[in-house]
């Protein structure tokens, strides 16, 4: 197929495989750059604590820096898994198609999807423009809607690179540019009552979902469609994105992901199963096999197998399980643990449990030294986005 795409590259086969130049180095560095981002997001909080513990003194502003690294994080993330064509889909309906059907299906849901970035896209450019007006101040002198520009920019990109994958044809890409600007004209200019065309523009959107339109198309279409129904201005949708995404607690979550890539690339959870296989695994020579099965009603039930060789061999249930498998290391509850597992998992919840409070801690903690140096000038974040809200 002339049109398939390259796993991992998000580049067609024949035409998009030849990308060079500026567009490879405008890649690269996308990549570069989101990485150091949420790199820069797991040292800022262990700078402060060596700083503020060895020296007295921390990274200024580096509270809300972190905060904000979650934003650029989320949209560059966003525009980066729309560039590889990767964005998480509730449904794939258009794989049931064959043909000029399934073209069409891409088309359609591609569109969709297109549509709705690009009129988030000029809801957060409404946001952004507000927040201009309102004069607030980052981190220093740096005004605090050059932070928020990534929110228009990442929308409109993703918007593009949703548009891109569309079709491969030109043809097809101009359906859907066509598509495209239907939607945004008849959002400006309705034909009708808006409150009329809800129910059409969420049938439209169902089937877009159905047809593989990714996750963010139907909870961000869905708020579209009920705020432009409403006569609500959509730019209350960045608002509320913006609030959410600074949230002194959102940062975790990357971290969280960044700590589990860092688990499943190094092999910790092979390097476990080998710790078991070698201390309480296969014995040469043992009594049988032993199966675990949880039940419902029963929880988790025994059964061993001869090692012997018959003619007709067989799971057997058995209680002499429960000499080890009941008792003070499992606090008497039949379980598939047993003291050596549960060891090794106390200490692994632990250290993990550690590092969680630690960096919610980080997170959520403000800091008393430097508090003028954290906060904006005249007002927070939050309420400059509540301003904002309200200016809509």
């Amino acid at each position: 197929m002339s049109h398939e795409i390259l796993a991992g590259t998000g580049a067609r086969r024949i035409a998009d495989r030849r990308v060079l130049g500026w567009r490879t180095l405008f890649h690269r560095s996308e990549n570069i750059f989101l990485a150091g981002a949420l790199g820069a997001m797991a040292v800022l909080p262990l700078l402060e604590i060596v700083l503020r513990t060895a020296f007295g003194f921390g990274v200024p502003g580096s509270a809300s820096l972190v905060q904000h690294l979650t934003l650029w994080v989320g949209m560059l993330g966003g525009a980066v898994a729309a560039r590889e064509d990767r964005l998480l889909s509730l449904s794939t309906g258009s794989a049931l198609l064959k043909g000029r059907w399934k073209t069409a299906a891409r088309i359609f849901s591609g569109s969709a999807a297109a549509s709705v970035a690009a009129l988030l896209g000029l809801a957060s450019v409404q946001f952004v423009l507000t927040e201009r007006a309102g004069g607030d101040v980052f981190v220093g002198r740096v005004p605090l809607f050059v932070v928020e520009l990534v929110l228009p920019v990442g929308f409109f990109a993703v918007a593009f690179r949703l548009w891109r994958h569309a079709s491969y044809t030109r043809a097809g890409r101009a359906v859907a540019a066509v598509l495209v600007a239907a939607v945004l004209a008849i959002v400006a200019r309705p034909p009708l009552d808006p409150g009329h065309l809800v129910v059409p523009a969420f049938l439209a959107l169902l089937l877009a979902t159905v047809l593989g339109a990714p996750v963010f198309t139907a909870l961000g279409g869905a708020a579209l469609i009920l705020f432009w129904g409403e006569g609500v201005p959509i730019a209350s949708i960045p608002v509320e994105t913006y609030r959410l995404t600074v949230s002194p607690t959102l940062p975790t979550i990357p971290l969280f992901t960044l700590a589990g890539y860092f688990f499943a690339e190094g092999g910790a959870s092979k390097r476990l199963v080998r710790v078991f296989q070698a201390l309480a695994g296969w014995v040469r020579g043992g009594d049988g096999f032993e199966l675990a099965a949880s039940d419902p009603k029963l929880g988790v039930v025994f059964y061993t197998l001869d090692i012997q060789k018959t003619e007709t061999p067989k799971f057997q249930r058995s209680i002499n399980c429960l000499h080890c498998h009941q008792g003070p290391a499992t606090a008497g509850v039949p379980g598939i643990f047993i003291g050596l597992e549960l060891l090794f998992g106390l200490v692994q919840a632990l250290v993990f449990a550690l590092l969680s409070m630690t960096y919610i801690t980080l997170a959520i903690a403000e800091h008393r030294q430097h508090g003028s140096g954290d906060s904006h000038s005249g007002e927070t974040p939050e309420q400059g986005a509540a301003s904002a809200h309200v200016a809509a």
